[in-house]
């Protein structure tokens, strides 16, 4: 109920004093009926000052929401949609609301103002949009339509877009990945699909999933995982970036991890590569050497012609021996890759991995052939340990010692041999991507897991 003022009681009463001298007088009493009182417009203006872009994944972001009583009149009661966990300042003998109630405020004077400040950490996975808003309301307010705000927030992602992806099958394929809204497409292969993204953290590094049971890590301009893309599962690296051109091929040697399919049996082995302009020089042994130690009936040499990205190696003594491969640019280091298939149907994956003194202590993330997920810890003292975590804690770890596979052998490369099973394994990594693939013979022969970091 409002109580009127003393002022206004005294003019009522100057106004009932002057009808009744009306009446008496007999003249027209119109002049003393109750006036209309023009609507005292209540107006709550709620204003954002949004965070400052870009933004990055896991950011944390801040924004403040101002809330103004624009009339001349109390606003009453107010009721906050959701300022639980903001800090809040006040103007113009305003209260800020209690931290038992904080989304109710007894009221804003004229002029008055609330200002509350909001903090979000943005998804350590990048994925979708983020809406930030606010919004008031007040049984008194006249104008309900400037009383909320909204504001998207957008993940600044450079990781969007195409990567072609070189598979342990033998295959290519095209994945084109959104984080921004959550999805994923791939083609090539017959293996079209398309889905929603979603991760898990694993060791606080996001492992994102794809609908079709598939998994992934990002790295700089690239990403390694493994999935079943139609003909099995396996490992698989992809990248967004190529060197195009002979120029890119300056004296590279490479440690190559090879998984080939003929006849329906699978074989792993590890080979030297070394590219120099126009000339692929290339050792396939059973034992892994450098190629100045390469027995020359192991030693084949290559002429290379290149086209954008795409390169063509042909065997100098064999030209019906022709190798596509390309040069995938994750972070600072050329990686070589290739995936094919032959003239006789037989499929052929290579990563190789740059050769340099040796695997760091580091811990790297990889899926294998036998689609486990896996965490392996590198050690200082040169042994590593294979676990399995989510979204694959199924099956259990393993541990391995690296051993120096001898004077003629590659500086980069590593055998180990798994506690296990005995199986024998060469381990190679550069930067952010490595590999471990079984031995030609035992029971590690057909195994490969890329491992990114």
């Amino acid at each position: 109920m409002n109580t009127p003022t003393a002022s206004a009681r005294l003019a009522r009463a100057a106004r009932l004093v002057a009808c009744v001298a009306l009446a008496f007088a007999g003249l027209s009493q119109t002049a003393c009926q109750q006036p209309t009182a023009p609507a005292d417009p209540h107006d709550l203006v709620v204003a954002i000052t949004p965070p400052l872009g870009p933004f990055t994944a896991g950011e944390t972001i801040t924004w403040s929401v101002t809330v103004t009583n624009h009339s001349s009149g109390e606003s009453g009661a107010v009721k906050l949609n959701d300022a639980t966990g903001a800090t809040c300042a006040a103007a113009g003998n305003t209260t800020c609301p209690s931290s038992a109630t904080p989304n109710d405020v007894d009221n804003i004077p004229a002029g008055g103002r609330l200002t509350f400040t909001f903090t979000r950490t943005l998804p350590a996975d990048g994925l979708g949009v983020q809406d930030i808003s606010f919004s008031v309301s007040s049984e008194l307010d006249t104008d309900p339509t400037n009383d909320s705000v909204s504001q998207t927030v957008t993940i600044d992602e450079s990781r969007n877009g195409s990567y072609r992806v070189f598979s342990g099958d033998g295959r290519t394929y095209d994945l084109t990945l959104d984080f921004t809204h959550a999805t994923w497409a791939i083609v090539g292969n017959g293996a079209d699909a398309t889905g929603t993204l979603s991760s898990e953290l694993v060791d606080g590094a996001p492992v994102y999933l794809l609908g079709n049971g598939g998994r992934f890590r990002t790295v700089v301009w690239g990403l390694a995982g493994e999935a079943d893309l139609g003909a099995g599962t396996a490992s698989f690296m992809g990248s967004r970036l190529f060197a195009t051109g002979l120029y890119f091929l300056n004296n590279l040697t490479f440690n190559v991890a090879a998984r080939d399919w003929n006849s329906g049996l699978v074989s792993t082995a590890i080979e030297t590569v070394f590219l120099n302009t126009s000339t692929m020089t290339r050792c396939t042994d059973a034992t892994a050497y450098t190629l100045a130690d390469c027995p020359s009936a192991s030693k084949s040499t290559y002429t290379v012609s290149a086209l954008d990205a795409d390169f063509t190696a042909v065997n100098d003594a064999a030209p019906d021996d022709v190798i596509h491969f390309r040069l995938a640019e994750v972070g600072s280091t050329f990686y070589f890759v290739r995936a094919e298939a032959d003239a006789t149907g037989g499929r052929h994956f290579r990563l190789g991995i740059p050769d340099n003194a040796g695997p760091a202590a580091a811990t790297y993330w990889g899926g294998d052939t036998q689609g486990h997920w896996n965490t392996v810890a590198v050690a200082a003292n040169g042994t590593w340990t294979l676990s399995r975590t989510a979204p694959d804690d199924t099956g259990t770890g393993d541990t391995a010692t690296f051993t120096t596979i001898g004077a003629t052998a590659p500086a980069g490369l590593r055998l180990a041999t798994r506690a296990s099973d005995g199986g024998s394994l060469y381990f190679a990594t550069a930067d952010l991507i490595g590999f471990t693939v079984g031995t030609p013979a035992g029971p590690s022969a057909g195994y490969l897991m890329i491992l990114s970091r």
